[in-house]
């Protein structure tokens, strides 16, 4: 989603020469930055999504994944933590009962800790029988 204001980010050099020569790895994310400056860039655009994710603490991660390890998941990750629960508080709101497969899979997916049980907010995720 092209943005309406563009966000202007001061970055490091390094970053700035990262998010200049792997445009195609941040289009592929979704992210089209601009570089203006030997130490600033401006966001354009953002997956429509993550509108109202920290697009600013987003790049600086994306940037540091892509500058350590080529690529970057956490534009990906943010979308599905955002589905998942846009996912579950549509179930929850619809007052619609879950399948014990359903459960299983948010409680795995949401907190693979031993706080399995229990959904975020208190809500129990499953109920031992």
């Amino acid at each position: 989603q092209p943005l309406l204001v563009p966000i202007s980010i001061a970055v490091s050099r390094s970053e700035a020469d990262c998010a200049e020569s792997q445009q195609h790895v941040l289009q592929g994310l979704g992210l089209i930055l601009e570089r203006v400056a030997d130490e600033s860039l401006v966001v354009r655009q953002i997956p429509s999504i993550l509108r109202n994710a920290d697009v600013e603490q987003l790049v600086r991660d994306v940037l540091s994944d892509v500058l350590e390890y080529g690529s970057s998941e956490r534009v990906q990750a943010h979308q599905d933590e955002l589905l998942s629960t846009m996912a579950c508080h549509g179930s929850v709101r619809a007052n619609r009962q879950l399948s014990v497969p359903e459960m299983r899979c948010c409680a795995t997916w949401k907190l693979p800790s031993a706080a399995a049980s229990a959904i975020m907010g208190g809500q129990p995720g499953c109920i031992k029988a």
